[in-house]
Parts: C-alpha cells; structure tokens; sequence
C-alpha cells in the first residue's frame, strides 16, 4: 500500500517549489526518506507513541510518508512508531495542497484511514505557533537547505527554550545553531535538487 498509496496521493504535486529565500520548496525522495527512517529506527530502539513534526512541511511529503511508512502490520495504535505527524506550513498554497494530498491518501481503501487519522496539517509561521508542533516533539525534521542565517538563529533559539532533552532533529544541508544540539551522525541522500547532506542530532541539556 504504502508507495502506491503515496504516489497517487502526490499525483500531479511538483517536486519543488520556487520561493524567496528562505521560502524555496524541495523535498527528499521516497528511498532517501527511508534511508532517514532506518536510521532513525537505530536510535529510537523500541520507543513506540512518538511526536515527528516537519518544520517547512510544503506538499507535505516528508510528514505523510512517516505516517505511511509507519504502518503497523495491525490496527493496534500502540505498534505505531509515531502516534502523532504534524506539519507546519506557512505557505497558504503549499498548505493547501498538502491538505489535498493528504485527504487522497485518507481515503485510500487500504490503511489510508490509520494513516491520515495520525496526520495534523498546520498553515501557520512556525516560529509563532511552536506550541502546535514543537511541545511533546520526538523528532524534528527541518529541510533547511535555503534557510538564511537569521531565520536559522531563530529556531535555534527556538530550540534553545522549548526542545526536550533527548528529542532527535533532522535537518538537510545545514545544522541549526542551538546550542542544545549535539550533532550525532551524517548520512547523504538523494533530493528532488540533487545530492545533500542530513545532519542527525540530539537534544543534550546536560
């Protein structure tokens, strides 16, 4: 079900969208995001129940393909790495078709009920409503690549006051400058632009 259900879903979405700056749209393949999955599952051990949240969520590709990729061979809700998928978006078009997306792959008639019961869409500037999408947060995913300095230093301090210890955060391209990340690991991945770097960190208050 799971890419079939997500190819029909994005069916006709662009790959990437032309911004402003730090407004520029592009996104992780299929594979690459499960490659970022794999990882992930190393360090999260058996942690079930879990908060992902995608900071710059566009399509919404990355957000929907956790949930999709998460499903568990049965309907027990607590077999689900993460419980909760939440995507914050400040573009209205971007949002928009998200929410499209993400209705299509509801209404697949395998599993896309569990999957899109998981999912919250959020339309709003993610710096002034983190308590949406950053309160309880397990893993963070940032597609920072086009993020200009002072955009970063405000998540970063962002960061700073909200993370909790031991959350995990993705980011691609370029670390965000909080001073409780501890950069863990690298791995190189295949984007809808090309070839880019993920930087996996941790949340060390100690």
């Amino acid at each position: 079900m799971r890419r079939s259900a997500l190819a029909d879903a994005f069916d006709g979405l662009p790959t990437a969208s032309a911004g402003a700056g730090s407004l520029t749209y592009g996104e992780l393949t299929w594979a690459s995001l499960l490659q970022v999955l794999r990882s992930l599952s190393l360090m999260l051990g058996e942690a079930r129940n879990l908060t992902f949240s995608d900071l710059g969520s566009g399509f919404g590709r990355v957000v929907l393909g956790v949930a999709c990729f998460d499903l568990p061979s049965d309907a027990a809700a607590t077999q689900y790495r993460f419980r909760r998928c939440v995507g914050v978006e400040i573009e209205p078009k971007l949002h928009a078709a998200a929410t499209a997306a993400l209705q299509r792959l509801t209404d697949h008639p395998i599993g896309g009920a569990l999957v899109g019961s998981r999912v919250e869409l959020i339309c709003a500037d993610a710096l002034a409503s983190s308590e949406q999408w950053l309160e309880g947060c397990d893993v963070l995913y940032v597609c920072c690549t086009c993020f200009d300095t002072p955009l970063l230093a405000k998540i970063g301090s962002l960061l700073d006051k909200t993370l909790r210890e031991g959350a995990i955060v993705i980011t691609v391209t370029q670390s965000i400058p909080a001073a409780c990340l501890e950069p863990v690991s690298e791995i190189d991945v295949d984007c809808t632009w090309g070839h880019a770097g993920i930087i996996i960190s941790v949340c060390r208050r100690e």
